[in-house]
Formats: C-alpha cells, structure tokens, sequence
C-alpha cells in the first residue's frame, strides 16, 4: 500500500459537505458534533466564528503527514490553506474515502480520534448519497 499527501481540492471537497446548506440539518449536527469532540471539543453546534472550522483542516493535514510519515519513515509536513471546494455528495464521498485510505497507516485507524469520526462520518455519507437515490425510494421497504 502506498501514501500520500491529498490535494487542497480533496480536502476542500470534503470541507464543503460541513457548509451545504442542502444537507439534513441532524445529519449535518451530528458530523459536526464527533469532529468537534475528536478535537477535544466540548460542543455540538458550533457557530461560523467557532474555531473548530480552521482547527479541523489542520487537524486533517497534521493527519495525513502523520500517516504518510509513518509509511515512508519521513519527518515531512505539509502544511497548505485548505478551504471549502464546491462538489457533490458523492464527489465529497469520495474525496473522504480517499482520505482515509491516504491516513490507514501505522497505528492511525486505532489510535485517532478523527480518523475514527472521519470514519463514522464516511459511512452516514454513504447512506445519504443510497438514501436519496430514486431506486432507493422506489424499493419495497417489507419486500
């Protein structure tokens, strides 16, 4: 398996999913809430000014050095401006994917609180996009 340092764009795409107004607003609280507490925060709804939101794509880079460290035996840090990137759900999704796979490894999976709600976070993600998918809606619920 290989690691490396993600794109600005990645990490924007994943960030923008926190901004869109076009989420579920419990869905989107609950994101917001274990990110929050994976960064030692005591707080479910932060608000625009909350410092969670330049903690958290620094908290994600630091992460993702991390892991690529881990793997190549480096002291690299990469460190950029990541800010929201407009994208789909299912682009976010996978951008988040890719994340994770970039962070599994080393003890990382089992050691970080974030990569752990990042985790959790993919898989809400996914039953989301399957959610609003209109084979979805049209499957028997008690088949």
């Amino acid at each position: 398996m290989s690691s490396f340092i993600v794109s600005d764009q990645t990490l924007g795409q994943i960030l923008f999913q926190f901004l869109n107004p076009h989420r579920n607003d419990c869905d989107l609280d609950h994101d917001v809430c274990e990110l929050a507490k994976s960064l030692g925060r005591n707080l479910c709804q932060p608000s625009d000014e909350d410092p969670i939101w330049d903690d958290l794509p620094i908290a994600m880079q630091e992460l993702n050095n991390r892991a690529v460290n881990e793997r190549y035996s480096t002291e690299n840090s990469v460190m950029t401006a990541a800010n929201p990137y407009p994208a789909t759900m299912v682009q976010s999704y996978k951008s988040l994917r890719c994340f994770l796979y970039q962070c599994n490894e080393g003890n990382i999976p089992e050691t970080s609180e974030l990569y752990k709600a990042l985790e959790r976070m993919s898989g809400r993600w996914a039953d989301e996009i399957v959610s609003s998918l209109p084979e979805y809606e049209k499957a028997p619920w008690d088949a």
